[in-house]
């Protein structure tokens, strides 16, 4: 955009000064686009944060020159990392892997090499930046009209005042948070700890008193959890002779010789076992499903901290969909002055439908023409589908795509997008939210649960404690605002005659049904027969 453009922000009477601006997101996909290449340029930066950092640039494409990527540190490579790698004695398997990779490659970020398995230990154990690295400082110098960064990383520097981002950063710097209703996760990970030990095991590699200590953090960690997937760490948790030993030994292991990511670990594991810490914060261990584990601790509540680094501080537009301001309170606390501004673009409706004779098995039988993208509640209602219907499916032609079932993310997508019609994908919303495909890809969308939130959620359901109606003031809002996401990413994979069902019995069947469904129809474009039949009553 061209100086002295007139552009979407203060001039336009769309950004407040002082205040927190929420500007009203639809589904069109082109909004992030024209942001930033309509967003003022002045004296000072525009700071634009999106959910996902490397889907958000695949779908982008070239950007204006005045424009420039903030990559966040875990996905940079620390050329010095790399070096001390490539003078180890000894190598793992996946070690010897990812440095040929390294080679072969020369990459300066993670998405410029093909990562797989527990390769990624190894680059989130030895390879990846911080945000001290050399290699990440040096994106913040000569900053441009506009820069382009994660919400996690947004959050994180501006959180920390000493973080050296800061001299980059002037009063009245514009931040735009785009996808703002994703923004209570994205600010919890983004002023929590998290400690994996899959990655502290790679990071032990080689150095025997590493080792000696993580051993002994795994000990501590199976005696604590007593065989619990998830388990809330308490103050008598910390009060062991076992932690108090773990404590002692990190001075020792985090000298000026300790590289800068494993003293960055090693931190946040002296953080989550400090016993004053406890307080005003969810913390737990955590095993998965794969059998990796984890020691993690957020803040109870995300709203006060976004307010005094974040919305006190610098002009903030927030991109959230159309709702009343209470349905985001733990973004807006109490003393938020929030106004409204209205879309930029025209709203994109969907062709939408809710049927109530259409079942998964219905559709395993018949599968509607073209390619299919199917949302169903649980990973194990798709192993029962895949096992039941593959092989009638292959004898019709049909493709069947599962989740889990037919490799990792990418994989599916380009086994979706070279597919030949009629084709089925079968994943839960959850996943789908993170697809990128290329537009005009998805001929259906059917979604047959509702995505609400687990109810033992580590950190959702503490904070639904501090709701008189739990449901109502918080996981309903969070289950619309996650329908809003998964229709703004099929409006971006969607052909031009694409359809969505919401098969959800629910919708009839609960109170609070017909309002989700009054909330999803403001996307749903009017058919004509209801345009005729409108015209006949006048």
């Amino acid at each position: 955009m061209g100086e002295g453009t007139k552009g979407w922000g203060k001039n336009a009477g769309i950004v407040h000064e002082n205040d927190v601006t929420l500007l009203t997101e639809t589904l069109n996909p082109s909004t992030l686009r024209y942001l930033i290449e309509h967003a003022e340029r002045g004296a000072s930066t525009t700071w634009i944060a999106v959910k996902n950092l490397e889907n958000a640039l695949r779908r982008l494409g070239k950007l204006p020159d005045d424009v420039r990527v903030l990559h966040p540190p875990f996905l940079l490579l620390d050329p010095a990392a790399a070096k001390r790698l490539e003078a180890q004695e000894v190598l793992t398997s996946d070690e010897a892997s990812v440095l040929v990779k390294l080679q072969w490659y020369t990459p300066r970020a993670q998405g410029d090499i093909p990562i797989h398995g527990d390769e990624r230990a190894v680059w989130n154990g030895k390879l990846a930046a911080t945000d001290t690295s050399e290699v990440y400082l040096e994106q913040f110098k000569d900053l441009p009209a506009a820069v382009l960064l994660d919400q996690r990383q947004l959050l994180r520097f501006l959180s920390d005042p000493t973080h050296e981002a800061h001299g980059a950063l002037q009063p009245g710097m514009h931040m735009v948070i785009d996808d703002a209703s994703i923004l209570e996760d994205t600010a919890t990970k983004a002023y929590g700890w998290s400690v994996s030990l899959d990655g502290l095991r790679a990071a032990a590699e080689g150095n025997s008193d590493l080792v000696s200590f993580t051993d002994l953090l795994q000990i501590w960690i199976e005696k604590t959890r007593s065989f619990q997937d998830l388990r809330y760490i308490v103050k008598t948790d910390l009060e062991t002779k076992e932690v108090k030993s773990l404590r002692e030994r990190i001075p020792l292991l985090n000298t000026q010789e300790t590289p800068l990511l494993l003293k960055r670990i090693l931190e946040n594991i002296d953080s989550i076992l400090t016993l004053e810490n406890l307080q005003g914060r969810i913390t737990w261990i955590e095993q998965r499903q794969n059998g990796s584990q984890y020691l993690e601790s957020v803040p109870e509540r995300v709203g006060d901290m976004l307010q005094t680094s974040l919305y006190k501080t610098y002009p903030t537009t927030l991109l959230l969909p159309a709702g009343p301001e209470e349905d985001f309170r733990e973004i807006l606390p109490p003393g938020t002055e929030p106004v409204r501004s209205p879309a930029l673009l025209e709203k994109h409706p969907q062709s939408m439908d809710f049927p109530e004779s259409v079942t998964l098995e219905t559709i395993m039988q018949n599968p509607p023409k073209g390619k299919t993208v199917v949302l169903v509640g649980s990973r194990k209602t798709i192993e029962d589908a895949f096992v039941r219907h593959t092989e009638a499916l292959e004898e019709k032609n049909v493709t069947l795509i599962c989740q889990n079932l037919s490799g990792g993310q990418e994989r599916m997508q380009a086994e979706f997008t070279a597919a030949q019609s009629p084709t089925l994908w079968l994943l839960t919303p959850w996943t789908y939210e993170g697809v990128e495909l290329q537009p005009g890809t998805v001929d259906n969308l059917i979604v047959f649960s509702l995505p609400f939130d687990h109810p033992n959620h580590a950190v959702l359901s503490r904070r639904a404690l501090h709701y008189r109606d739990a449901f109502g003031e918080y996981s309903l809002p969070r289950l619309k605002a996650r329908m809003f996401r998964i229709l703004r990413t099929f409006a971006r994979h969607a052909t031009e005659s694409a359809e969505v069902q919401i098969c959800d019995d629910r919708l009839r069947t609960k109170k609070y049904g017909k309002e989700v469904r009054s909330y999803l129809e403001q996307y749903a474009a009017v058919a004509e027969s209801t345009k005729g039949n409108q015209m006949q009553l006048l």
